[in-house]
This record gives structure tokens, C-alpha cells and sequence, in this order.
């Protein structure tokens, strides 16, 4: 089994079947695009959870889980400057503590394989105006988390259910994919983006869709990606 790359136009869409080794593989190619989106927790999650002094069965773990299910920007500011203690600054460096975590990030995605050019990190909970990430990167990312990683059902079940609990509690509530979706939100002015993964059929799906820079109201764009998404599930 392997992806098949498809173009999609218009929004960005990412819809990526992650099944088990009797399910065939899909693949829906993002088109490339940066966006700001908070989503930060995603990109230092397994390296929080690996991280020394963290354990993977206690309470600690519950720290790294939190920004996934509530959203809590502070709890992922932290938890980036934690992971940035692994970081060694070269002689007469001078770096904030943002600064060490992003490295420390940027340099773990990067052994992983993943194109880590489009990750501009500045912050953990990405309310920096700078923060920008691409599709693409969040699109590697989700697929290693789900395929690859020794956290991957942790990570999978600390993202709220859709319509049901979390950031995501009123999304997509009412629907067919209420509670078959676990969402991360992502939202700023003028952005309105979610990603995580939808079990529909037997199959999990490894789902991101951005909007960026639109001219309606944020609650009428969440309408949008929603019926989006009812369409495409």
C-alpha cells in the first residue's frame, strides 16, 4: 500500500486515509500555501512526551496533552520553552527561550524526514503574527503521527471530539460527524483552520483545512469548513 498524490483546488483540504494493514491508503495533495495557524502543540508533541523528565504514563503526559484538547495558548507556550532546555546554545549564542524550543522542534521534525522549511515557528500556541506553517508540513506531520510515531493513538485521543467536548464542542455538532471527528482548532483574525483525523466507515482519515484572509465573519466561515467537511464525509 502507498499515497497516490490527487491535486485539490480552491480551500486547502487535506484528506489522508490512515488505516491498518488489511485498509488501502489514499492520498489528497494540499495545495502549498502558508497560513498562521495554531496548531504548534502538534509539531512538539512527540518530542515533549520524549523529552527527559517527561513521563509517558503519569501526569506529566496530561500536561503535554492539554493544549490538544482545550486549547490553552499558556500550557503551550510552556511546554515549547520546556522542550527548548534540551537546547545548547553555540558560544556567545544568544537565544530566547522561544528560540531554543523552535530549534529543538525544528531540528526533531527534521530527522524525521519532514520538509521543515515551511514550519515558521516563533511561539507555542502560534498567536505570533509571524507564526506560519504550510499545509503540507501539518499534512507529513499528521500522517507520521498516525503511521508512525510510538504516541500515536496518545496523540490521536488527545484531540477533542467534534461536537461533543473541547474547542471543538459546538463544531460539527448535530451532524453525521458528530463525535467521529477529533479536531484541533485554530483560530486569529482573519484565519479559521482545523486538523486532526475522522473515523468514518472502518477508516480513519487524517483530515486539515485552512481559510485564510477571508471577508466574512469567523462564525460564518466555520459554517463553511463544516459543510465542507459534511460534503467531503
Amino acid at each position: 500500500d502507498g499515497f497516490d498524490g490527487l491535486d485539490a483546488l480552491g480551500i486547502l483540504v487535506l484528506v489522508i486515509p490512515l488505516l491498518n494493514l488489511l485498509q488501502q491508503f489514499c492520498f489528497f495533495c494540499l495545495i502549498h500555501c502558508f497560513t498562521a495557524f495554531s496548531v504548534s502543540s502538534f509539531a512538539f508533541f512527540e518530542v515533549s512526551a520524549a523529552s527527559p523528565g517527561v513521563d509517558y504514563t503519569g501526569e506529566d503526559l496530561t500536561a503535554v496533552l492539554a493544549p490538544n484538547h482545550v486549547s490553552h495558548n499558556l500550557f503551550a507556550d510552556a511546554l515549547v520553552k520546556t522542550v527548548g532546555l534540551q537546547y545548547t546554545p553555540r558560544k556567545n549564542e544568544v537565544i530566547s527561550s522561544f528560540g531554543r524550543g523552535v530549534r529543538v522542534v525544528a531540528a526533531h521534525w527534521d530527522r524525521k524526514g519532514l520538509d521543515v522549511f515551511p514550519l515558521r515557528m516563533h511561539d507555542g500556541s502560534g498567536l505570533a503574527p509571524a507564526d506560519k506553517v504550510s499545509a503540507e508540513f501539518i499534512a507529513d506531520l499528521l500522517v507520521y503521527m498516525a503511521t508512525k510515531s510510538d504516541y500515536a493513538e496518545a496523540f490521536i485521543e488527545s484531540l477533542p471530539q467534534a461536537g461533543i467536548e473541547g474547542s471543538v464542542r459546538n463544531f460539527l455538532k448535530g451532524s453525521g460527524l458528530q463525535g467521529k471527528a477529533r479536531l484541533k482548532s485554530g483560530g486569529i483574525t482573519g484565519v479559521r483552520s482545523y486538523a486532526g483525523y475522522i473515523t468514518k466507515d472502518g477508516k480513519r482519515y487524517a483530515v486539515a483545512v485552512f481559510s485564510n484572509n477571508y471577508a466574512c465573519s469567523m462564525s460564518e466561515m466555520t459554517k463553511g469548513l463544516e459543510k465542507l467537511l459534511l460534503q467531503l464525509f
